[in-house]
């Protein structure tokens, strides 16, 4: 997987609940919260593994909204 992907799904992903507030029940967001815990090392060596310095922080701020959103689920 590439960082550009990386981070358009991780975008994706935080703006879902945004957009159809009540299309997904709260135990599926609790998976993928889990999921992406339990990924984090993976998708921290995406992130750091690219040498290009927007992206890199592109694929941060992506990861920092989904992690916030799935914090207060």
């Amino acid at each position: 997987m590439d960082i550009k992907f990386l981070t358009k799904q991780l975008l994706l992903m935080a703006n879902i609940p945004k957009i159809y507030k009540n299309a997904t029940q709260t135990a599926v967001w609790k998976q993928l919260r889990e999921l992406s815990h339990s990924r984090s090392a993976f998708i921290n060596n995406i992130i750091n593994g690219t040498s290009k310095k927007q992206q890199k922080d592109t694929a941060v701020k992506a990861l920092d909204q989904l992690a916030s959103l799935l914090c207060l689920i």
